[in-house]
């Protein structure tokens, strides 16, 4: 019954709304992967657990120097077209690292980078998602926001 119930509501969802779903499914499965390889990596690179609390904090810090106009910007651009940048923009560089490992390239000072650019590129990413919120649902936008 309740496979039934899933299935029929899946069908009635509009494709772009599915494939936004998935997507952000994807994306999602992504950062939480690189949530947990990046401290790892920079133990096994270190073996400091200071370098992996600053790793932290290089990350949160655009979200506190940038945070504030962010939103501006997301209201300028397509945020279809900017999701799908982004997205593309933080696989690109969250693929550079296991290639940069594989061949022993790998620094600290790329992972301070890459993790400075990936938490500003995903705070634009989360903004864009509240913001393309009410396109997506249409006349339905209180269930769209529970």
């Amino acid at each position: 019954m309740l496979i039934h119930k899933l299935k029929t509501r899946l069908q009635s969802t509009p494709f772009f709304l599915r494939l936004f779903i998935s997507g952000h499914f994807i994306s999602r499965l992504g950062d939480a992967l690189y949530s947990f390889a990046v401290p790892w990596i920079s133990y096994e690179l270190t073996g400091s657990a200071l370098v992996m609390g600053s790793l932290y904090a290089v990350s949160v810090l655009p979200v506190v120097l940038f945070g504030p106009f962010v939103g501006v910007y997301v209201d300028r651009w397509d945020r279809k077209k900017l999701m799908i940048g982004i997205d593309l923009a933080r696989m690109l560089l969250v693929a550079l690292l296991p290639t940069l490992q594989a061949f022993d390239l790998l620094t600290l000072g790329f992972l301070y980078a890459m993790g400075f650019i990936l938490s500003l590129l995903t705070m634009a990413y989360e903004v864009s998602i509240v913001a393309i919120t009410p396109d997506l649902a249409g006349g339905r936008l209180t269930q769209a926001n529970s």
